[in-house]
């Protein structure tokens, strides 16, 4: 068994058990403000990776990929 596993159960309903209502509102609390942060982690994600992709693509391309067109040779 994970930490996660053996620590998330306890983690989620602790709150609820101990806290009532207030245990409920904390975690409707967390879980709305996980999912409006996602949005904004996943874009700047798929912009660091594909900065990642260009950046890789130039150094290959000016070493080893000239002449090159779409993986074929030109001229071919």
């Amino acid at each position: 068994m994970t930490v996660a596993e053996i620590f998330g159960p306890l983690v989620l309903t602790g709150p609820i058990v101990c806290w009532g209502v207030g245990g409920w509102i904390a975690l409707a609390v967390v879980f709305v403000t996980v999912s409006a942060v996602m949005r904004p982690v996943v874009l700047r994600g798929g912009r660091l990776r594909d900065e990642a992709t260009r950046r890789e693509e130039g150094a290959r391309g000016g070493a080893e990929g000239e002449g090159e067109v779409a993986g074929e040779a030109v001229g071919s």
